[in-house]
């Protein structure tokens, strides 16, 4: 996925309505820029996730992307 196709995927995420649908759109959204090697921008989106669970899973699995990524 390429940087400008991130950015369409967060505007559309963010116009989703339920905050279950919005939070799975941004976790993938976060873990596709994490494996992308994009830490610090899936950080921010998983900080959009408004579900504290859910959340704290996404940044859990970022933070090891950033790990694999320092190796």
């Amino acid at each position: 996925m390429e940087v400008g196709q991130f950015d369409l995927a967060i505007q559309a995420a963010q116009k989703i309505e339920s905050a279950k649908f919005r939070s799975w759109a941004f976790r993938e959204i976060a873990k596709a820029l994490a494996k992308a090697g994009q830490i610090d921008r899936a950080i921010e989106v998983a900080e959009m996730i408004e579900m504290p669970e859910e959340r704290s899973q996404v940044l859990d699995v970022v933070m090891a992307a950033k790990r694999e990524k320092e190796r």
